[in-house]
């Protein structure tokens, strides 16, 4: 009838709350709260149809206890599933109906592991779906089917989730562009249609106009690219395939209307050595070329082609992450991005490694401090060598490069039962050494990220 009423107040004993985080009603009448309490004290409380309030979880890091809860869900048959997002823990937990606890999920960055997960969701075929705090090391949506395999269903984290009871899925994501220098991301104007049809997702859509990050203003899809007098429209494509665990395809086509084409491929997968070593390859090519009228061409020929590909090869060890790269670019234009970022290996906070004739090889390590130093301190840095590039219109020789990257993330968790909750720090680095330069290039940048829900 649309009443609303209190049914418990702030307080630490039974029945009460002091820092709820998540809820989770099951078919019965019980209702389920996640309460974060205070830093590193958590529990989770029960309260059945007749309003009788019981605890099921208390503060700790054995099988059973928490110590900051952030998603609860529970699926039809009444299991209960528990994120705990706080250190030392970091792991999914399921209360099943007969009171029993047993561990998913334990912390890592393959799938099936968690780095700080946010929220879940179950559907009524027995899914279960897993979400990691965006900018935090996995940043991703994860689904565990009934049979208990998991696979990775999207490469970005979601502050919360939720399923319908016809198996749509829905994710509330909070952050902003991936490209820090600035804080406005790229704004279009266009129709889109996606979704997923057994181990294919898909996506489609028609663009016509963007405002660029530095802009206030729409313009065509081909001003960007460097083409003014002409309103050309755009259009894009994309298939993911995950046809075996731990192993996913993805292909996407945007075109430019008069302009250029750009197809894009990779291939990832992640393959368990040890009980502690995994080992995770990768491959990715680009074809980009000049279509219709070639407005855009900046190159010795009209009709332009090039491509670059490049290969990944990373060690898993826990929170742990070390990498090795490379790529090379063939010697017609340089690879164009003029409607999003450059999705290569090598792109770091200056370059892309991408110029025409460019080959380039780089390094790269990724470490989460939350064990060993403070929780919620990661970091990860990579260097970059390039060499061979040319102008693609003059064909003069380019000067040889380095670039070395530190990246340092802080989430502090005391901040979680306070009015700041959500407010993070990144500081980022970058030496940027080219041949024949008077200098050094420096880049610094200190970004400040507070999510809080408005409503």
């Amino acid at each position: 009838q649309g009443n609303w009423s209190v049914i418990t107040t702030e307080g630490f004993g039974l029945g009460q709350v002091h820092y709820p985080t998540a809820l989770a009603a099951d078919n019965t009448g019980n209702l389920y709260v996640a309460d974060a309490g205070y830093y590193n004290v958590g529990r989770i409380q029960k309260r059945d149809a007749q309003g009788n309030w019981s605890m099921i979880a208390t503060s700790g890091a054995a099988i059973g206890q928490v110590f900051g809860p952030d998603g609860l869900a529970v699926d039809g048959a009444g299991n209960l599933y528990v994120a705990d997002g706080y250190s030392p823990n970091y792991r999914i937990q399921k209360w099943d109906a007969q009171g029993n606890w047993s561990v998913l999920a334990t912390s890592g960055t393959a799938p099936g592991q968690v780095a700080y997960p946010s929220a879940l969701a179950a559907d009524t075929a027995g899914n279960l779906y897993v979400a990691d705090a965006p900018g935090y090391p996995n940043d991703r949506v994860q689904k565990r089917d009934a049979q208990g395999n998991w696979s990775v269903i999207l490469e970005a984290g979601g502050s919360a989730v939720t399923a319908d009871t016809v198996g749509n899925l829905y994710i509330a994501d909070w952050t902003y562009n991936s490209h820090d220098n600035r804080m406005t991301p790229n704004t279009f104007e266009a129709v889109t249609l996606g979704g997923k049809v057994g181990i294919l997702e898909y996506f489609t859509g028609y663009l016509w106009n963007m405002k660029t990050r530095n802009s206030d203003d729409f313009v065509s899809m081909s001003v960007p690219a460097g083409v003014k007098k002409h309103h050309d429209v755009g259009g894009l494509a994309g298939i993911r395939l995950t046809p075996m665990k731990d192993l996913r395809i993805d292909l996407n086509n945007v075109y430019g209307e008069n302009t250029f084409n750009i197809a894009y491929g990779e291939i990832d997968y992640l393959y368990p050595l040890t009980a502690d070593w995994k080992l995770r390859a990768s491959a990715q090519f680009t074809d980009e070329r000049a279509v219709g009228e070639a407005r855009a061409a900046r190159t010795e020929e009209k009709y332009w082609s090039t491509q670059v590909g490049g290969a990944r090869v990373q060690m898993i060890y826990g929170d742990l992450t070390l990498g090795a790269a490379f790529s090379i670019t063939s010697s017609d234009n340089n690879i164009q991005s003029p409607w999003g970022g450059y999705p290569g290996y090598l792109s770091l906070m200056d370059q892309d490694f991408d110029r025409a004739g460019e080959k380039a090889v780089g390094v790269g390590a990724t470490f989460d401090f939350s064990r060993i130093l403070t929780q919620g301190l990661t970091a990860f840095t990579n260097f970059a060598w390039g060499w061979d590039a040319i102008n693609p219109t003059t064909r003069v020789e380019q000067p040889r490069q380095a670039e070395y990257d530190l990246t340092v993330d802080y989430r502090p968790p005391w901040l979680k039962p306070t009015f700041l909750r959500g407010l993070w720090f990144r500081a980022r680095g970058a030496v940027l050494d080219q041949e024949h330069a008077k200098q050094l290039g420096y880049q610094f940048r200190l970004t400040i990220n507070w999510e809080r829900d408005i409503f």
